[in-house]
Formats: structure tokens, sequence, C-alpha cells
């Protein structure tokens, strides 16, 4: 992110002088655990189907579609934007492009900071639960040393 933000400084004149660097450094972080744990979700799938998992592929798929990466979600048909909604990429997104384009504190992100952190605690616990399946899984399989 840091690298992303010194090109568009440098190299396109992004002005950064508003960036409210705690609520971006608390977003990051909840961002980086709540994907985190979808990605011990997926290896998860990976070590008990023993090939591509469902997971990766839904939620980036969809994501990237209809969570706000390559266009804005206010441009999305109405049920696409309701799918939108229920992904953390959107929040995640937007409290970045928020905290760090326009300075936005913590107050002005609650929402946004509220539902990564919901996300988070749904998707840690079960990430955990999860692995913890397919290790046992794998050691009854004896495919453990695969992984």
């Amino acid at each position: 992110m840091i690298l992303y933000l010194l090109i568009g400084a440098l190299v396109f004149g992004v002005n950064l002088h508003h960036i409210n660097l705690q609520a971006a450094v608390v977003a990051q972080a909840l961002t980086i655990v709540c994907f985190a744990s979808l990605g011990i979700i997926s290896a998860s799938f990976i070590m008990v189907l023993k090939r591509g998992d469902p997971v990766n592929w839904i939620f980036g798929g969809i994501s990237s579609l209809v969570g706000g990466v390559y266009y804005p979600i206010q441009v999305l048909p109405k049920p696409l934007l309701a799918v939108s909604y229920l992904l953390p990429i959107t929040y995640a997104l937007r409290a970045i492009r928020l905290s760090v384009l326009q300075g936005y504190g913590f107050h002005a992100l609650r929402f946004e900071l509220g539902m990564l952190a919901l996300f988070t605690a749904l998707y840690l616990p079960l990430s955990i639960l999860a692995f913890r399946y397919a290790v046992n899984r794998a050691k009854m399989d004896g495919s453990l040393t695969h992984y």
C-alpha cells in the first residue's frame, strides 16, 4: 500500500497531506485479519478437498466485480448493490480510501470500521475451526505431510 501511495504522489501528483494515518492503519489491520481469515478458510478447503477451493473463487470473483475494486458500487443495479454490502472488501476499500485520500477519522469511519470488525469477528473463529477440522481430517487421511 505504501508503494502505491508513493507512486500516486510522485508520478500522478496525488495530494497525500490529508492522510489520517491512525484510521488508515486500523482499517488496514482489520482488513488484513479479515482477509487472512478467509485465506485460512480457503486453505482448509484445499486440505480437505485436495484441489482448488470454492471460497477463493467465490470471494475473489464476486469481490472484484461488485466490491468497488474497479468502479464505485453506486453504479451497480440494486440487486448487485445489496450483494456488495455483504462483502468485507466494500467496507475495507471505503475506509482506506476515505482515511487516506480525505483524512476521515475514526468517528467518520465508525460504520466501515465496525463492519470490518464484525466480519473479522465472524471469520476469524470460523477460520480457526475450519483449519482445526482440516488438520485433523488430513491427519486421519494420512495426507498431512503433503502440506
